[in-house]
């Protein structure tokens, strides 16, 4: 993965993680619809950006040689903060 992240320049990998992202995007977009939720331009931004930040975050495992328990460790908290920020904000959405 580390080679991926860090090397994959000019490689078929290249754009591996904007793939990804993509992928993500649209299954939230989907999940949201099936849920009713109207899909503003505001939303769908703010959607593109937490998702792509959160991929950015999972990089810096690899930019900053995290060995695995600190990895997993810095994965835990991320994922604790994350989450966090996503009830915070659908909570404010449901408020109006």
């Amino acid at each position: 993965m580390k080679l991926i992240v860090c090397c994959s320049k000019g490689s078929s990998y290249e754009h591996i993680f904007d793939k990804v992202i993509d992928i993500t995007e649209n299954d939230t977009f989907r999940l949201l619809k099936l849920d009713g939720v109207k899909m503003s331009r505001r939303i769908r931004f703010f959607i593109h950006v937490m998702v792509t930040s959160h991929f950015e975050n999972l990089k810096e495992i690899f930019y900053h040689n995290l060995k695995k328990l600190e990895a997993v460790e810095y994965v835990l908290d991320f994922n604790i903060y994350h989450c966090a920020g996503w009830k915070q904000y659908w909570m404010e959405q449901v408020k109006g």
